[in-house]
């Protein structure tokens, strides 16, 4: 397993939370403006396949850093 970080919103962790909120739990706005600032982590299988992201993000209100959009989809890239 390898796991990348990247500064903006990669095409990967489009695609987990796509299938994952957006395929299979019909969740529509998944995507924000948080997503072009944030950090975003994006961990690949050994095929090199994604399988889980989340992102992090400084909130001014909460004077801290946030950790959401944890997503897995281990499952939904098994053939």
């Amino acid at each position: 397993m390898e796991t990348v970080i990247y500064e903006g919103i990669p095409n990967y962790a489009k695609e987990v939370r796509q299938k994952v909120f957006v395929d299979e739990q019909g969740f529509h706005n998944e995507f924000d403006d948080i997503d072009e600032t944030a950090t975003h982590i994006v961990m690949f299988d050994e095929d090199k396949i994604p399988i889980a992201t989340c992102r992090i993000f400084w909130d001014i209100v909460m004077n801290t850093y946030i950790l959401l959009k944890l997503r897995t989809c281990i499952s939904a890239y098994a053939p």
